[in-house]
């Protein structure tokens, strides 16, 4: 151990004299009290989030992980029970890094049918599930994983928590119901959500998707509001010591990143195209530094900043198409979309792709020449969007190609509009 120790420095988890893990050897060795499991597992996650972004450093995060996780699968105590569950959280979020979503959502069902699972690890666990199944259009399954979650704190754990925490777990609740719902938000989930406004105390995560809500029903005020608490929350996550039980969507980073794209284009709805150039900015920033310049979800953040410089241009009776084309351009390489003569089956954020390639199409107009490529545009976004509800951009472009002016299509339209969860990977709309 002591020439690891000289390699990692404080990288290498060395708990006491009792604890055995070396990141070189192929397996970890647990000499540990029970008491210290939970230490140890804390440590070799904080190890794994410390290796540099790529697949040979997943693959390494993956093997320790595994490796602990392993050992500790027949565990009855509490403390080793607590260890598996944020070793397997874990491996969820860097399987889902590598979009092997199967993976991810395997890992997180290991935790619901172990022996005993703590009441967190669990309800992080429902959690992420819940979100990974919006994630993957995959709504009435998400739907039935919150509702599992708001189930857990039944009869069964009530006296495990006091009244105080119950509310903020219903409001936790409501908030996963929300992201299960989004697509098309019912009446109930309304009075829900005004129901527990004034709930303090609730995560990051829970504090987004109420963010979301106000956001896609046309509610700026409080949406920005929400939206900077959730920064505020996820940041205060980040930067401290304790490790967070989440994974995949509902980690302090995908969370913060959320928020600040959301809030980036909530700016650009009401018009504050300076503020919402620094948000997006930061979250461009944040996103490359997390997961690579090349990462889909670098695309995800340049459609938005392509949107802020269509609209900001619209807004000054500026011509700024030349930028906003390559800018969402680019970003349809980075979201590896299929060319024009396919129809995206079978590939990731085909919705976000279809928004794209439709505010791409409605910039285009504005030059007569390249109307050919704009209806090309219209027709692969009407062929791909088979959801139950026209997409706004889709039905402007339409408009456009039709002879009606953009003046009068602004007018039409004004307050309808499409947002991007970059977490979901999907586009929500009232």
């Amino acid at each position: 151990m002591a020439s690891s120790a000289r390699r990692f420095g404080r990288l290498v988890p060395i708990i006491n004299s009792h604890v055995s893990f070396n990141p070189m050897a192929r397996s970890v060795s647990f000499l540990v009290p029970p008491a210290e499991e939970e230490a140890t597992a804390i440590e070799m996650i904080k190890y794994t989030k410390s290796l540099k972004i790529g697949e040979p450093a997943y693959s390494e995060a993956i093997r320790i992980l595994e490796s602990g996780a392993s050992f500790l699968s027949s565990a009855k105590n509490p403390s080793s029970q607590m260890a598996f569950g944020r070793l397997e959280l874990n491996l969820a979020t860097v399987h889902a890094n590598m979009s092997n979503f199967e993976a991810a959502a395997e890992h997180l069902k290991l935790i619901l049918n172990s022996r005993s699972p703590p009441l967190l690890v669990k309800g992080a666990a429902l959690e992420a599930l819940a979100a990974l199944c919006v994630q993957l259009h995959q709504d009435q399954e998400g739907m039935d994983y919150a509702t599992a979650f708001a189930e857990l704190w039944g009869d069964e754990y009530v006296h495990a928590v006091t009244s105080e925490s119950l509310q903020d777990v219903k409001s936790e609740a409501i908030a996963l119901r929300i992201l299960a719902e989004m697509v098309n938000p019912s009446e109930s989930l309304h009075a829900e959500v005004l129901s527990s406004a004034d709930v303090q105390n609730i995560s990051g995560a829970a504090v987004l998707a109420f963010a979301e809500f106000h956001h896609v029903v046309g509610n700026f005020p409080v949406a920005k509001n929400l939206y900077k608490k959730a920064i505020t929350s996820s940041k205060q996550d980040l930067e401290s010591s304790v490790i967070s039980l989440s994974a995949i969507a509902m980690t302090p980073e995908a969370v913060h990143i959320g928020a600040i794209t959301g809030l980036g284009q909530l700016l650009i709805s009401v018009g504050d195209f300076e503020e919402a150039e620094v948000q997006l900015t930061e979250a461009l920033k944040d996103i490359e530094k997390i997961k690579g310049e090349k990462h889909p979800h670098v695309g995800v953040i340049l459609a938005c900043i392509g949107h802020l410089y269509q609209q900001r241009g619209i807004a000054r009776g500026s011509n700024e198409i030349f930028l906003v084309e390559g800018m969402y351009k680019s970003a349809l390489d980075l979201m590896k979309a299929s060319p024009l003569e396919s129809d995206n089956k079978g590939r990731r954020m085909t919705d976000i792709v279809a928004l794209t390639r439709a505010r791409l199409g409605t910039a285009l107009t504005a030059m007569p020449s390249r109307y050919n490529e704009v209806q090309k545009l219209k027709d692969w976004v009407d062929t791909v969007w088979n959801f139950s509800r026209p997409l706004p951009e889709l039905v402007q472009l339409k408009q456009l190609l039709a002879g009606k002016k953009q003046e009068e299509v602004l007018k039409d339209n004004r307050g309808i509009g499409s947002f991007i969860d970059i977490r979901l990977e999907r586009v929500f709309f009232k």
